[in-house]
């Protein structure tokens, strides 16, 4: 399996479809806990999608965007350099 690769910030900007838009009071086990909007406004609130696991904390998609995949690593004999 390939892993995903990092959203563009026009597509988290999009409006999620699986999203319910939950308050913090309204979260369960396995709901997205991503938050939406600034803390301070009326409109705040979170994902609330289907995480896929009971312990999962965000849903697919937002996991996508808070998880970046390690670079590969270069072998150390190719980083060393050549006498000169």
């Amino acid at each position: 399996m390939t892993p995903a690769r990092p959203l563009t910030r026009q597509e988290a900007a999009l409006p999620l479809p699986e999203s319910r838009r939950m308050s913090i009071l309204e979260l369960r086990a396995g709901t997205c806990r991503w938050p939406i909007g600034h803390p301070g406004s009326e409109s705040f609130c979170y994902c609330g999608a289907d995480t896929g696991h009971l312990a999962a904390t965000y849903c697919p998609t937002h996991k996508a965007l808070a998880f970046v995949p390690k670079p590969t690593l270069k072998p150390a004999a190719l980083c060393l350099r050549r006498p000169a």
